[in-house]
């Protein structure tokens, strides 16, 4: 498919939900093996039967400059020198995602919640695209 090597086959199992059926197909690139499932209820897989096969038509390399350069987001872990509020954290330890985001990660209820000094708050760095 797109020129990378690939195997696909369709299945049906039984689960504790009932029957399922879909395609499987196995794609090799770069020395590494993907695994791409499409299923549904046995009853309704007929009607996704193209959305499968589209989906798994879209298998190929990937040569869009702006996606190869995006780098991952890393996490660094810091203790809390006095306490502060979750928007005073994000000043002081800038994130480069948004505070809202970041008062998911850290589990804080909002940007104004005051937390303790000594708790670890999680700063997430990076997740921009260089180039």
């Amino acid at each position: 498919m797109n020129g990378v090597p690939a195997v696909a086959s369709t299945f049906q199992a039984q689960t504790e939900q009932g029957v399922i059926q879909g395609v499987a197909a196995f794609f090799t690139y770069n020395g590494a093996t993907y695994q791409v499932l499409g299923y549904a209820p046995a009853q309704r897989s007929p009607a996704y039967a193209e959305v499968f096969r589209q989906s798994l038509g879209s298998f190929a390399p990937v040569t869009d400059q702006r996606i190869l350069n995006v780098q991952p987001n890393k996490v660094s872990v810091v203790k809390l020198p006095q306490a502060m509020t979750l928007a005073e954290f994000a000043q002081r330890y800038p994130s480069s995602i948004p505070v809202a985001e970041l008062a998911i990660v850290n589990q804080v209820e909002s940007p104004t919640t005051r937390i303790a000094a000594g708790t670890l708050l999680k700063q997430v760095a990076g997740g921009k695209t260089t180039g």
